[in-house]
């Protein structure tokens, strides 16, 4: 995926010709799950997720159905806006802030 070999199209249409940036986003991440989910399939385990900056051009409810499609994982996320992304996470998620 880094070198453009993968290819998504929706109906007839490649993905990236017709979509918006907020969209290949969430594209990308769909794809990161459906990873994560063989990766726990056949190894048994759950992988830890590295997630850069992947609120920065997500919606709100983008946002929060990233947050349940996470949890149960434990993730690292970057962002540049870290009360906006707290939000989007249940009441009893740990989150630690550090700041750089």
């Amino acid at each position: 995926p880094h070198l453009d070999d993968l290819k998504v199209y929706i109906g007839d249409s490649e993905a990236s010709l017709i979509v918006s940036r907020g969209e290949t986003r969430t594209i990308l991440l769909a794809l990161k799950l459906i990873e994560t989910k063989i990766v726990e399939k056949f190894s048994g385990k759950k992988p830890i997720l590295l997630l850069d900056d992947v609120f920065g051009e997500l919606d709100g409810q983008r946002r929060k159905l990233l947050t349940k499609a996470i949890d149960g994982y434990q993730s690292f996320i970057t962002t540049t806006d870290a009360d906006v992304v707290i939000k989007h996470f249940d009441k009893s998620a740990k989150i630690i802030i550090s700041e750089s």
